[in-house]
């Protein structure tokens, strides 16, 4: 161990969730000052910085996130999630991952804050970003999280342990409102009009069709990150919903964006070809930068959204049906989702997706004592 009265040291483990990674920590590793936690969170990862090249963030949003877990008064754990800035001094405490998520009972059983049972762990989650309640059942081989097993999901190498996840009521989980706006569509005028369906549902997603932006909706994220005026205009969508629902306290990444069109045929950027009969909708989603996969929560979102009437999504799709497969530029994912679209406002009453995870390092990591850490 390198002492130094310059650097301090965080214990915690590198978790890979889902199409995500990030660095996974008990809850009592963090200061309880909120400045001094995003400073030392901020030098962890080595941002503002495009490569992080001074801590551990890999360059991208999915690889830039912390969780910090713990044992809970009333639920088996709870774990609050940070989405780090790479190109941004930012750390933002206003949203959730669900494919972190998936790793959440997992590490939980590693720090020892949860006893295993036979074959299967059931866990109870408190998410205290958004308030969410996950149902998780964790595969178990000797008391530890199962790691191999025969489950692959499109956007990593190999298989794992199928790792169920189940968000319980999570229509308006960030704005206590599942259409915020108070309708299925919302027309802005953000250079040019353009009709946007804005759905709190797991998480905040702004829906865009993308005919709307001159996109065919099969682009790969390269080919997004060079179309600087989409977006440069979808920032300024995001702007506008910030304001207009007094999202105070949410960084740039949140609302995130989904693009959707209908089930088209594509090229992954993997050796794969998605066929346009074996998916429902076609969907591209942004954080900070276009995700290599597909966020999870924006799954659940979308998924449910295909079946509430009058939004976006369940214009484009072409499947109305609990279990939704949505084609994502590495493959696809599907998620089951039991809604109640009935006379009143719809309910979401649940929303269920499979993902494997994978511990990929425990260690101590180092960060700078500088500005409020020093």
């Amino acid at each position: 161990m390198i002492q130094h009265p310059n650097l301090g040291t965080v214990n915690g483990t590198l978790w890979r969730g889902g199409t995500s990674k990030g660095l996974f920590v008990r809850e009592s590793a963090l200061p309880a000052d909120s400045a001094r936690r995003d400073a030392m969170i901020l030098e962890l990862f080595g941002s503002p910085d495009p490569l992080q090249l001074n801590g551990i963030g890999g360059g991208k949003s999915h690889t830039s996130k912390l969780v910090a877990v713990a044992g809970d008064e009333k639920y088996d754990i709870r774990y609050t999630f940070a989405q780090v800035g790479v190109e941004q001094a930012e750390v933002d405490w206003s949203k959730n991952s669900g494919n972190v998520a998936s790793a959440v009972g997992p590490a939980a059983i590693q720090f020892g804050l949860l006893e295993t049972e036979p074959s299967v762990t059931e866990i109870t989650i408190r998410n205290t970003n958004t308030g969410t309640i996950i149902d998780q059942r964790v595969p178990v081989t000797d008391d530890a999280p199962a790691i191999l097993g025969e489950y692959s999901i499109d956007g990593v190498p190999g298989t794992g342990a199928k790792i169920e996840t189940t968000y319980l009521d999570p229509g308006g989980s960030v704005t206590g409102h599942l259409l915020p706006a108070s309708s299925s569509t919302t027309t802005l005028d953000v250079d040019g009009e353009l009709q946007v369906s804005i759905v709190d549902i797991g998480s905040l997603i702004i829906f865009v069709r993308a005919a709307d932006l001159g996109l065919e909706g099969t682009e790969l994220p390269g080919e997004l990150e060079s179309r600087s005026q989409v977006l440069d205009r979808l920032e300024g969508v995001r702007s506008v919903i910030r304001e207009r629902l007094n999202l105070t306290d949410a960084k740039r990444s949140n609302p995130a964006l989904g693009i959707v069109s209908p089930p088209q045929s594509y090229a992954c950027t993997v050796d794969r070809t998605v066929a346009s009969e074996d998916i429902d909708v076609t969907a591209r989603f942004i954080s900070l930068q276009p995700h290599h996969a597909i966020s999870m929560t924006g799954a659940m979102c979308l998924g449910a959204a295909t079946r509430i009437p009058g939004t976006i999504p369940a214009d484009v799709a072409e499947r109305d049906s609990a279990e939704i497969t949505i084609g994502h530029p590495k493959g696809t994912v599907t998620v089951n989702v039991d809604i109640d679209t009935g006379e009143n406002e719809p309910v979401v009453r649940s929303a269920t997706y499979f993902r494997t995870a994978c511990p990929l390092a425990k260690a101590e990591i180092y960060y700078r004592k500088i500005g409020q850490l020093a």
